[in-house]
């Protein structure tokens, strides 16, 4: 055999044990008095021990040790709802401390409020003191005794953009609490879609 083919062989039988090493190691070669037997270098090679080291030093991808990939849709128009309801609550509160009357207070639509008030002579009196809790991102206008506020465009973005980050927190938060290893926890698909990409490797029952 050439030099040259005997260091070829050499170098591939190196790579392998180092590969095998990498693989299933590490070995133990001492028993618990600290030396070395062949019980104890035999007990490296039983099938339960290769299998635990194997498993500890790869980690497989969700497609090969299977588990459970799910895009959930955040619910925003919730959260706008949300505040939209408690906007007009609080609308009504700031009528009666002032002592103008109305006749109804609605919410017609997602981000919308309608008032019809009494008394058309208290329009401005009644939208100068609701804009100024309802704060800049609301609009306010009037038709006849109606006022109309309104959430503006950049407003409801923020409001999703921070529902989302929260669902995100309080999806992270449990699925630690429930030890899962590795989970994948992203944004998925556009900006404006506003849905979570979740990966669970090992769980195949996400309920």
């Amino acid at each position: 055999m050439s030099r040259k083919l005997r260091n070829r062989f050499l170098l591939i039988g190196g790579v392998t044990v180092i590969a095998l090493y990498l693989l299933f190691g590490p070995f133990q070669f001492r028993d618990a008095s600290g030396r070395v037997t062949a019980q104890a270098i035999a007990a490296n090679f039983t099938p339960s021990r290769l299998r635990k080291n194997f498993a500890e030093n790869i980690k497989l991808g969700l497609d090969l040790r299977g588990g459970s990939h799910l895009i959930l849709q955040v619910q925003t128009d919730d959260a706008i709802r949300s505040i939209t309801a408690g906007n007009a609550e609080k609308a009504r509160s700031i009528l009666q401390q002032a002592g103008i009357k109305f006749t109804n207070i609605t919410s017609p639509a997602l981000g919308r409020i309608e008032i019809e008030l009494e008394d058309s002579a208290q329009i401005e009196d009644a939208k100068a003191r609701i804009t100024l809790d309802f704060g800049p991102g609301w609009t306010a206008r009037n038709e006849g005794r109606r006022l109309i506020f309104e959430m503006r465009d950049e407003e409801q973005r923020d409001i999703r953009e921070r529902a989302t980050e929260q669902a995100m927190r309080i999806i992270e938060q449990r699925i630690n609490a429930f030890g899962v290893a590795e989970p994948t926890i992203a944004r998925h698909g556009p900006a404006t879609g506003y849905q979570i990409l979740l990966q669970l490797p090992g769980v195949d029952d996400p309920e």
